[in-house]
């Protein structure tokens, strides 16, 4: 399994936060991945949720990253362990926000409707949203997956 640190998370791209209390912000990751990038249970660290954050809604938006005549691909998208950025260390990724979802097969937007992903409690510290590549892809295709994040403090 690999950890892949996206631009949001690794520079020079710094997202921006909620600076007062019930400001909610919407922050667009366009990640892209290769064909050989779309490994089963690969993580990608797409972007952090700042410190005393919430998520109030959520949505995915991937191309179609899965081509063959009968797509097998699905993703989670959560919570991740560790340190935002850290591709180092082993990791994992949650689903609060989505599970195994097809939507990049063929491409489609989705919105969040777990109500995990409306429970997630903000914490003292930055955490990293990531994408798992849950299901592998009968035939993986080159692509971006657009993940926008709707918080707030």
């Amino acid at each position: 399994m690999a950890i892949r640190a996206s631009s949001y998370v690794a520079g020079p791209s710094r997202q921006a936060d909620a600076e007062s209390a019930g400001d909610v912000i919407c922050v667009r990751a366009v990640i892209p991945v290769t064909a050989a990038q779309i490994v089963i249970n690969d993580i990608i660290d797409a972007l952090v949720l700042p410190a005393y954050h919430f998520v109030t809604d959520m949505i995915l938006v991937p191309d179609d990253l899965d081509t063959g005549g009968s797509p097998t691909l699905a993703l989670d998208v959560g919570i991740m362990s560790g340190t935002p950025g850290d591709t180092v260390t082993a990791r994992t990724c949650g689903n609060e926000f989505f599970a195994a979802n097809v939507a990049g097969v063929p491409a489609a937007a989705t919105r969040m409707s777990k109500p995990a992903g409306f429970a997630v409690a903000p914490t003292g510290a930055d955490r990293s949203i990531g994408i798992k590549f849950q299901a592998a892809a009968a035939t993986p295709a080159a692509g971006n997956i657009s993940l926008l994040v709707f918080m707030t403090t």
